[in-house]
């Protein structure tokens, strides 16, 4: 005895309705399944939808190959679906300019660092990590720390009184700093989050000290 078993098959392109006859006590496709289809494409005898009528399925083991699928899948998005295809910028288009600032901006904050200048690798940090050194020496209690004259936009001594300071306050002591000014609040914050995740610092509430 057969049974019709519909399923939803979404390529990353879009979404289209599979066919599939299966034995009554067969192995029916799991939600979530990666499968490879073979199949004909067709209009619907039910309804004027697009449905695929599935001749063999097969579940995809290999997690190259489905890596393998979404790059096909972008490279058809870039070059057969997107209504405006992706053409050459010249070198002084304004984006290639902002994006070339953008990126002296990363270097100056260190997080971005030249590996390789043969092959023009770079290597990038997170901001985490960037932001550590000065974000430890403002919460370090009852000491002082006189910032480099480049990091700053004048002569700044960071002075704190006690070993605890609020979130808010450290935020803004950190986005003082000519190298992160331009930085989001919110990207500083959450860098602050993932130290006190890492232990660096002691997170009570809304107050941070060392650990």
């Amino acid at each position: 005895m057969h049974i019709v078993v519909e399923y939803m098959l979404d390529d990353g392109s879009g979404e289209v309705n599979l066919v599939k006859w299966e034995e009554a006590m067969g192995n029916v496709l799991a939600l979530g399944d990666v499968v490879r289809v073979q199949g004909k494409l067709k209009r619907s005898t039910w309804s004027n939808a697009v449905e695929v009528t599935i001749s063999n399925v097969v579940l995809v083991t290999d997690p190259n190959e489905e890596v393998l699928h979404w790059m096909e899948v972008r490279h058809l998005f870039l070059t057969v679906y997107l209504s405006t295809p992706c053409e050459h910028v010249p070198n002084g288009a304004p984006r290639i300019t902002a994006f070339r600032r953008a990126f002296t901006v990363l270097r100056k904050a260190g997080l971005c660092h030249l590996e390789d200048a043969d092959n023009d690798v770079y290597c990038f940090v997170t901001l985490p990590a960037a932001l550590q050194p000065w974000i430890v020496g403002t919460v370090r209690g009852r000491s002082r720390r006189i910032l480099p004259r480049s990091a700053l936009q004048s002569d700044v001594m960071w002075i704190v009184d006690e070993g605890e300071t609020s979130v808010s306050h450290l935020v803004s002591k950190v986005v003082q700093l000519k190298l992160f000014r331009h930085l989001s609040l919110d990207w500083i914050a959450a860098a602050i989050n993932e130290l006190s995740k890492a232990n660096v610092l002691s997170a009570t509430g809304t107050q941070i000290s060392i650990k």
